[in-house]
């Protein structure tokens, strides 16, 4: 199975059985090089990776012109097995890869980008300015979790961990902020983080909380902390 979808090129196997009488698909698919704006107006499961500007367009597919910095680059894998006339049914794990000059002003990190420029406590340049997010993700059913998502920008890496409940869009994740230079410079984007790599990310705690179509986030610094340093 290979066909092109939204700029890029998916590829893959569907695999269709019966278990105990009821049918079953099994999915292997990989998606490279998908153009954001693209692959949300092809799917159009939710606002969530919109900006104003995607959602306020009028131009058609065919009449768009998108520079490089522009293109936000969408790569996706998914293998899984479910009911295929029950979308919640399906189990299994996948990696989303969005690199994205305008990230920050997507739907679910234009409000953290206004939460982290209101914090107490004085950030780099640039930090606030995203520009890919990557993670794995495993499909169990009505819920997607999410062990290991990071958020990159020039200055800054946030890690975190939650969950998306599929059947409402509820989502749960807690995450830390770390400052990227000095010790902090070697933090890997996914994998496991020594504490005492940056002490700031020790104070610098995220959640998000709320529905993927209005998401809320809160920054959270424990002032104890700072004196304790």
């Amino acid at each position: 199975l290979n066909f092109q979808f939204a700029g890029g090129l998916a590829k893959g196997t569907l695999e269709h059985s019966e278990v105990n009488g009821n049918p079953n698909l099994a999915i292997e698919l990989e998606l490279k090089g998908a153009e954001r704006i693209r692959a949300v107006e092809a799917l159009r499961l939710s606002n969530i990776l919109e900006t104003e500007e995607d959602e306020n367009g009028t131009q058609q597919d065919s009449e768009r012109i998108l520079s490089q910095t522009d293109r936000g680059i969408l790569d996706f894998t998914l293998s899984a097995t479910g009911n295929p006339n029950d979308s919640l049914s399906f189990r299994g794990s996948g990696k989303i890869d969005l690199r994205d000059s305008n990230l920050g002003n997507i739907r679910l990190f234009g409000p953290l980008s206004k939460t982290l420029s209101s914090s107490p406590i004085p950030l780099p340049s640039g930090s606030v300015n995203f520009t890919r997010l990557i993670s794995t993700y495993d499909l169990k059913g009505t819920r997607a979790t999410f062990d290991e998502l990071a958020i990159v920008s020039s200055t800054a890496l946030i890690r975190g961990k939650g969950e998306w409940s599929l059947a409402d869009n509820m989502v749960d994740f807690n995450a830390r902020m770390y400052l990227l230079g000095g010790f902090s410079s070697k933090i890997p984007i996914l994998g496991k983080i020594a504490d005492f790599a940056d002490p700031l990310s020790k104070f610098l705690e995220l959640e998000l909380r709320g529905s993927l179509d209005d998401p809320k986030w809160r920054l959270t610094v424990d002032p104890k902390l700072l004196f304790d340093k």
